[in-house]
């Protein structure tokens, strides 16, 4: 069985640290600053878009803007960041969705969390 998904990408920039880092990374403990990049894979229920994606990503962006960028998250994580988003869509869209979020740090590393149910 076929699944259709809307895909919404975006980036912000932020400061996060990481208190409890490992001694490798030490580095990680103070405040630093990523270009975050952000993608929301939204469950679509039939292929005439019922999420349209312009009206997606300007609802996901303002969350963003009003939660996340330019601001100093303190220890949020990509984790931290991913559920966040999650958590939006199910208000926005319906916990009758999947969703995907995948948060990076600055396009390499970081973190996807799915929402199936």
């Amino acid at each position: 069985m076929a699944h259709t998904f809307a895909i919404i990408r975006t980036r912000f920039t932020a400061l996060h640290r990481w208190e409890d880092a490992p001694d490798d990374v030490d580095f990680l403990r103070e405040p630093h600053r990523h270009e975050f990049h952000v993608e929301v894979k939204i469950q679509q229920f039939h292929n005439d878009r019922d999420v349209e994606y312009i009206m997606a990503k300007r609802a996901i962006d303002t969350y963003i803007r009003n939660t996340f960028d330019g601001r100093d998250l303190g220890e949020k994580s990509c984790e931290m960041m991913a559920e966040n988003i999650i958590s939006l869509c199910n208000k926005k869209w319906g916990e009758d969705r999947f969703y995907e979020v995948e948060v990076t740090e600055d396009g390499e590393n970081g973190a996807l969390v799915i929402d199936n149910e």
